[in-house]
């Protein structure tokens, strides 16, 4: 697992970088900012041959995605139940699919506020990171480019992009 701060740009990356560079493609007015991480500052810095502004705001920020990092512990408290009497016949089937189906319950229930959670969490995202683009200067029609790797950071930024009526151009580093 290696921190962002370490990323580097393959070089068969940096090759298909300086490609779309020299398509003709880009915007040639366009107002080039960054992350302070060394992949997407390399990668913008062969995008354009004008000025490059950081944004240390923008640096990558740790975040679980798709695993709840305690979901063992919750699955253990949704079936937590006192010791179950042996039973004889069916009666034990009955008594365990009982259980089982009320811990799935419990298990989703606590999920559902987890979830919730989650996305207020990512709908403060947007409205940050969209309050920071107006603040850059970029609105209504204008054209950003997200080099950003498939992550819930790029999900933040298109959303944002979108808040604000501006147009995306992904660009997968």
């Amino acid at each position: 697992d290696v921190p962002p701060s370490r990323w580097e740009l393959h070089a068969d990356a940096a090759e298909a970088v300086a490609e779309l560079a020299a398509s003709g493609v880009l915007p040639e007015r366009a107002r080039w900012f960054s992350s302070p991480e060394p992949k997407a500052l390399a990668t913008a810095r062969l995008l354009t041959a004008t000025s490059v502004t950081v944004y240390d705001a923008l640096g990558e920020v740790r975040r679980p995605a798709g695993r709840v990092g305690d979901l063992t512990e919750h699955a253990r408290r949704g079936f937590a139940e006192p010791d179950v009497p042996a039973l004889p016949g069916w009666e034990m089937y009955v008594a365990a699919r009982t259980r089982i189906s009320r811990g799935v319950k419990n298990v989703l229930a606590g999920l559902a506020n987890l979830v919730a959670g989650v996305v207020f969490i990512l709908v403060a995202d947007v409205n940050w990171t969209a309050a920071g683009l107006v603040a850059a200067g970029i609105g209504v029609g204008d054209v950003v480019a997200l080099c950003l790797p498939t992550s819930p950071d790029h999900v933040v930024a298109y959303a944002a992009c979108a808040k604000i009526g501006a147009l995306c151009a992904g660009v997968n580093p």
